[in-house]
């Protein structure tokens, strides 16, 4: 069955346009980390409501996608208010003791 062709690209050229696309610059990336962070549902882990529970998990995800570059030691994460509460989640850090 033959792929479905969007804009009328053929899906194979999808990594050669990668290339073509905006970067998005240190600053813009550091304000969309800073907006996840505020975003997200710190205690999303309590809710009895399962899609609440699966939007706190993707804000998560995306909040640590974007730690790993913006943030990787931490720091700014564990100065949000709500990362000193008990149970909230911990940013990742490369080559910390789990």
């Amino acid at each position: 069955m033959e792929q479905q062709m969007q804009h009328g690209l053929s899906p194979a050229m999808a990594p050669f346009l990668s290339w073509f696309a905006p970067k998005q610059s240190a600053e813009a990336k550091l304000a969309e980390y800073q907006q996840a962070l505020n975003a997200m549902d710190w205690q999303y882990q309590f809710t009895d409501d399962h899609t609440v529970f699966q939007a706190g998990v993707r804000k998560l995800e995306r909040a640590i996608e974007l730690q790993k570059v913006v943030d990787p030691t931490g720091e700014i994460w564990m100065r949000h208010p709500m990362a000193q509460r008990h149970g909230a989640p911990r940013p990742v850090v490369q080559g910390a003791a789990a």
